[in-house]
């Protein structure tokens, strides 16, 4: 893994990095962040079996990162939602560095979402940087 690319030895992109880049880029409806400080972000979590559910857009976070990994390849695996959501829930869950804000996560709403924080890297404690 390179420090300097933030990129595992596949090519694919650590989840941290990643992760802040998308919500900067602001390309996926949802997620955004909380705070001015840029270290609180949600997640939408629409489930699949709402009326309103679009697979393409409700789908979008989960998907891109299955692909940024590896584990789904357009056209030659099949298309799982859930499988992709569960895939990024377990990847932030694992990472120390990312922790989960239950009491500000709505998912009895008729938009869910996850909100996570940004928490200081090991060894950087007044640091927040992707």
């Amino acid at each position: 893994m390179s420090e300097e690319t933030n990129t595992l030895h596949n090519g694919s992109q650590r989840l941290r990095p990643w992760l802040v880049n998308l919500i900067n880029e602001g390309n996926i409806k949802g997620l955004v962040w909380m705070n001015a400080e840029k270290n609180m972000f949600k997640i939408p979590l629409k489930l699949a079996g709402k009326q309103d559910y679009d697979p393409e857009e409700d789908s979008k976070i989960f998907k891109r990162w299955s692909e940024n990994t590896g584990k789904y390849k357009v056209g030659v695996n099949p298309e799982e939602p859930a499988v992709w959501k569960t895939r990024l829930r377990t990847a932030l869950n694992k990472l120390p560095d990312i922790q989960e804000v239950t009491d500000k996560t709505m998912l009895d709403i008729p938009e869910p979402y996850r909100v996570y924080r940004l928490l200081p890297k090991t060894g950087e404690p007044n640091s927040l940087k992707p």
